[in-house]
């Protein structure tokens, strides 16, 4: 009786996968980004995006210029090497969270930023770094801590030029 009862099953399932998942992706040559066949950017966070190495976020974080929210401080600084790409480095210390809500905590921001990069300023290294309670922060407050912060984060993005605040003129 159940497997004779639907007997269309097998193809029932094939039919609904191929429908429910996008158009598969393919390498553009000139831009060396990956697209949509229908021309959409892919929304995936590449490792080009990432501060991974302990140097790059302690640069960023001793020299960048910090904006606090709620649940995160952001330091913000230009990128040094002249890119054009964003990238995010993420900071939570055991004091935060234990293993569990440590990457948790990564997981949401990371998806926000691949998600939502037009909130983090243009050519800048960012360094999110946790606060007490950001483990219990899901997608959206996220989101929204971001977008209250964004107009700060560009300003901070912006490269200094002339002479430092305490330097007089002669």
């Amino acid at each position: 009786m159940g497997a004779s009862s639907r007997p269309d099953d097998a193809a029932g399932c094939e039919a609904t996968s191929i429908a429910k998942h996008p158009p598969s992706t393919a390498l553009v040559p000139d831009e060396g980004a990956r697209v949509r066949i229908g021309g959409v950017p892919s929304e995936s966070l590449r490792p080009a995006s990432r501060l991974k190495r302990r140097v790059d976020i302690r640069r960023v974080q001793s020299t960048g210029r910090k904006v606090h929210t709620t649940h995160f401080v952001f330091a913000v600084l230009p990128r040094p090497d002249g890119g054009t790409e964003t990238r995010i480095g993420i900071t939570v210390t055991r004091k935060i969270a234990h293993a569990v809500g440590r990457n948790r905590v990564k997981r949401v921001m990371r998806e926000v930023f691949r998600r939502h990069r037009a909130l983090f300023p243009n050519a800048c290294d960012v360094v999110a770094i946790a606060k007490t309670d950001a483990q219990r922060l899901g997608f959206a407050d996220v989101l929204l801590e971001i977008t209250q912060a964004q107009r700060a984060m560009a300003h901070a993005g912006r490269a200094r030029s002339g002479p430092s605040r305490g330097a007089g003129s002669a």
